[in-house]
């Protein structure tokens, strides 16, 4: 089930990248099948469906409702933190996108979602 929940996130992810929201949301709606209908797995994984959903939501043109999700994503993740950015500046919101960006560009954290985040970051906040 674990595997089956990371491969839908996955194509779910991908769906959303490429504009078919269809897809994005049927994959979207595996994955949280697959939580529903395991409660143990569930309590390991429940905190990615609130990134997925946010990811979806922003790839396919709901920048508040993406804002929404990661609110209740775990906002240490500086990944999250550039997606929350992101969704900002769709929004028009720009100061509160270079907050999220501010927050993102100082990680101490050595992982991959730092690895993207904090380059990202620091170079949109170089073009402000």
């Amino acid at each position: 089930a674990l595997w089956m929940f990371r491969l839908e996130h996955a194509l779910a992810r991908l769906a959303a990248r490429r504009g078919r929201k269809d897809a994005a949301m049927k994959h979207m709606a595996a994955a949280k099948a697959l939580l529903d209908s395991h409660p143990e797995m569930a309590r390991q994984q429940q905190p990615f469906f609130p990134y997925l959903a946010g990811y979806v939501a922003l790839y396919t043109g709901d920048p508040a409702g993406a804002l929404d999700q990661f609110r209740q994503a775990n906002q240490n993740d500086p990944f999250i933190q550039c997606l929350m950015g992101m969704a900002h500046e769709k929004l028009g919101q720009k100061e509160d996108g270079l907050a999220c960006y501010r927050r993102a560009s100082q990680t101490t954290a050595h992982n991959p979602p730092a690895a993207f985040a904090r380059p990202f970051a620091r170079k949109k906040l170089a073009g402000q």
